[in-house]
């Protein structure tokens, strides 16, 4: 890449600054306008409908959902194209709070929405454009968050376009006056941190960053505003930042608190929470009295502001509102998942294995799989349980490395940056323990990809391997799951049909899957060897 020079006849790299712009820019003008493939709109411009029909009629959404579902299957039962039960859609599979957001684009707009059938939604041009619009300031404003903590996790100490020497994760180097001095946080993110546990970053480090942003969320370019993932992944790395920052912890536990109603999936993450808003000053014992009232306090804060926030919609609706619990309880194995990949592997080995289209997804059935649901939320409580003995472990040895803390300051503010990894790590065992992999869980994933505190070569290979999971996701859906599932030709009936399998779409699905675990591996040995604890920048 071409590099120009500043004032002081120094290389920089802006070039890839501007770089990571036009990606941005580009991919979100070709997005924006268009209808997507396999987009959920449809089904959130349904639930603002019925809502609206619902209030007229002074009938319950869920009861008037619920009679909706069940007209729209005795039509496809007269009609003779109804070839199984669709009661799983009476339950709604949406939080309250998300079903809020899904009305928002319908305000004000008068007359139907969407043009609703048994399975498929089409939303209607007013509302799809709007929700596109309203997706893309979520975006915007996502961007926008991922630049300012790039600046001020990774300042730059140094010229531009130098890096800092390797330094071993036992050696500490004085930091020098001027560098204490030019960078002493001015915004409070992280405050008194010694320069020498920051490695420097030129601009053309942060500008990789930023591209790799832009380029991982390009490559799901059919989900970025078709889908409401981006609002929960502005939400969580918002209330990180906040973590993060010299603001009480109990703004980032509210903000966290609303990101778990909008989608339960936040609450793995509670425990990185109620861990960073500890004292960073003091060794983190686990069973002292002072430690365990702390992590008391702090939890019972967090409860509260979710049982809190919950109320109203409680008051509102009834028990009802909790129908999404009941909805994702019942669904069985998606064949996006780890799990699925293992029954497809061994389908080629000869397992009995079928296929077929419930609960919104594609599902895979056989003698194994009811085992499989059974375990997973096991194996999800077993990953998080250990990946919070790695988050312990790392407080311990932060407390050794005799890092100095400011007075008064949380762990996540003494030391942001490790709460980066951990996030993502706590999020990516959640994805690959779930029954459930949808590809727009990535999206979750891609703001905190670009901020991962690693050296250069390890960010940079940790970073190939996600943009080719984006990839080989979008490979998929839209598709292989169209050419390879569903047969154009076959006889309209409800469920949709689908079809066995093949076997280039088992390869690509057991190599993406793959080559996530691995990702997941390789940033566990990371946090597991102290890597958060001790930071430091590889040679260029």
């Amino acid at each position: 890449m071409t590099r120009t020079r500043n004032g002081t006849g120094k290389p920089t790299q802006a070039p890839l600054l501007l770089l990571a712009g036009g990606v941005f820019l580009a991919s979100r003008l070709l997005v924006l306008p268009f209808p997507q493939p396999a987009s959920d709109v449809g089904i959130y411009a349904r639930y603002a409908q019925e809502h609206e029909a619902a209030s007229r009629t002074g009938v319950s959404f869920y009861e008037f959902h619920a009679q909706k579902v069940e007209r729209e299957a005795k039509e496809a039962d007269v009609a003779g194209t109804l070839a199984a039960p669709i009661d799983e859609y009476k339950d709604v599979e949406y939080p309250p709070l998300a079903l809020v957001v899904m009305r928002l684009p319908a305000l004000g707009m008068r007359g139907e929405v969407v043009d609703a059938g048994p399975q498929d939604s089409i939303a209607k041009p007013r509302y799809y454009f709007t929700f596109h619009a309203g997706m893309a300031v979520v975006d915007g404003a996502l961007l926008v968050l991922v630049v300012v903590l790039c600046r001020r996790l990774f300042p730059s100490t140094r010229g531009e376009g130098t890096q800092a020497p390797s330094a071993s994760a036992g050696t500490r180097q004085a930091p020098s006056a001027s560098a204490g001095t030019s960078h002493r946080w001015r915004s409070g993110l992280v405050s008194n941190r010694p320069a020498s546990s920051i490695p420097d970053e030129s601009k053309g480090d942060q500008g990789q960053r930023l591209l790799v942003y832009a380029a991982s969320t390009m490559l799901l370019w059919h989900l970025l505003y078709d889908r409401l993932d981006l609002v929960l992944a502005a939400l969580v790395l918002l209330s990180l930042a906040l973590l993060a920052s010299r603001a009480h912890y109990s703004w980032s536990f509210a903000l966290l608190a609303v990101a778990i109603h909008f989608k339960l999936v936040p609450v793995v993450l509670a425990p990185i929470w109620v861990v960073g808003a500890m004292p960073g000053s003091q060794p983190l014992e686990m069973w002292r009295p002072r430690a365990l009232a702390g992590f008391a306090a702090r939890g019972s804060l967090l409860l509260g502001l979710v049982v809190v926030g919950f109320v109203p919609f409680y008051l509102w609706t009834g028990e009802h509102c909790l129908d999404f619990f009941r909805y994702h309880r019942a669904r069985p194995i998606e064949i996006d998942s780890l799990y699925g990949s293992l029954v497809l592997v061994l389908r080629s080995l000869g397992h009995p294995v079928t296929v077929d289209y419930s609960y919104g997804s594609i599902n895979v059935h056989s003698p194994l799989t009811p085992a499989l649901v059974a375990l997973s939320p096991w194996l999800t409580a077993g990953a998080l349980v250990g990946a919070i003995v790695v988050l312990l472990r790392f407080r311990r040895v932060s407390g050794a490395a005799g890092v100095d803390s400011p007075a008064g300051a949380t762990l996540a503010r003494a030391h942001p940056r490790p709460f980066i990894s951990f996030t993502l790590l706590f999020l990516m065992l959640f994805i690959a323990t779930n029954k459930v992999f949808s590809p727009q869980y990535l999206l979750w994933l891609a703001p905190l990809v670009a901020l991962l505190p690693l050296g250069r070569g390890s960010r940079r290979l940790f970073t190939t391997g996600f943009l080719l999971v984006c990839a080989l996701s979008t490979v998929l859906v839209p598709f292989l799951f169209t050419f390879d599932l569903i047969d154009p030709e076959a006889p309209r009936r409800v469920p949709r049909a689908i079809r066995e399998p093949t076997v280039r779409l088992a390869v690509v699905l057991v190599v993406r899957n793959l080559l996530f675990l691995a990702l997941i591996m390789g940033l566990a040995v990371h946090l597991v060897r102290g890597g958060g604890a001790a930071p430091r920048a590889e040679a260029g």
